[in-house]
């Protein structure tokens, strides 16, 4: 049976990052970065399954070791690249990422206070500089390729939904050249976000209504896309391969890409009726642009 496409796989580079973010899914992996033998073995499995694009993230992907040469691996094998990142560490590497990237996700959070107390750093940087870096960032990568593609990705939550439509304004006023911006409202998934839930839970109402005031801010500037806690399985609508190789949905264990046969664990995909959610949820992410 031929595997039904799916036009992105996510590829978790390394579970090291410069940030804590209290609100983050991936905090019981801070495994290092994945080897070189094991990513290969996830370009195949991204052949098999008929993907168009690579998805890099983690953690923070530009922290792998093996960044450019993984990237530059998958541009060999005709893959479309996409980055997800906090930004913070695009200056040293934004030649390379314009040349080399169709779309680049950045995470900020809101204006520099409220992104600084969502996205706590590692290490000593001013709420300024943490909120100027990505957006310089941007503005260099749109300089260097007008065609690259701009995702800004921001949760929305208890602690900054009622200030997102003061970070709109900031975004239309100095004309960020954003393509696409992604809001998510905080979902509960894995220990961190469960105890934290306090901290960060909305409503829903409240989540349509930041979203609508957003709207009116941004006018056509710029696409929206809300994300809903709600939406149908919401906490396992990317197909990632983690460092190992293994792929995991929900808790659920799919097999491993060095050790598993492809066609096994995408018949376990198919059977759990995950690969739609999957595939829908990129398209839309990407609508018009893979």
């Amino acid at each position: 049976m031929k595997p039904p496409t799916i036009p992105t796989l996510d590829i978790y580079l390394t579970g090291k990052c410069n940030y804590c973010c209290k609100y983050c899914y991936g905090e019981n992996d801070s495994r290092g970065d994945m080897d070189l033998k094991t990513y290969e073995k996830a370009l195949d499995f991204g052949h098999f399954i008929a993907a168009q694009t690579i998805e890099l993230c983690g953690g923070e992907p530009l922290v792998c070791k093996d960044f450019e040469k993984c990237s530059s691996l998958a541009r060999e094998q005709n893959f479309d690249l996409t980055l997800r990142t906090n930004g913070i560490f695009l200056d040293a590497r934004i030649d390379f990422v314009a040349q080399n990237f169709k779309w680049v996700g950045i995470s900020l959070d809101g204006l520099p206070e409220d992104n600084a107390e969502m996205r706590p750093s590692r290490k000593k940087i001013s709420p300024e500089e943490q909120f100027q870096k990505p957006i310089v960032a941007v503005k260099e990568l749109k300089k260097r390729n007008p065609k690259i593609n701009i995702l800004l990705a921001t949760l929305a939550c208890k602690k900054n939904y009622s200030r997102l439509p003061d970070f709109a304004k900031f975004l239309i006023d100095e004309q960020i050249p954003l393509d696409k911006w992604k809001i998510y409202e905080f979902i509960i998934d894995k220990f961190r976000s469960l105890i934290n839930r306090k901290l960060f839970e909305m409503t829903e109402s409240e989540f349509q209504a930041v979203g609508e005031k957003i709207l009116s801010v941004v006018g056509k500037k710029f696409e929206i896309q809300l994300q809903s806690a709600h939406t149908k399985r919401v906490s396992a609508n990317c197909l990632i391969v983690s460092q190992n190789g293994d792929i995991n949905l929900m808790g659920k264990y799919y097999g491993n890409v060095v050790a598993t046969p492809f066609d096994k664990i995408v018949n376990l995909l198919i059977e759990d009726n995950a690969l739609e959610v999957i595939s829908d949820n990129k398209l839309q992410t990407y609508l018009d642009k893979m």
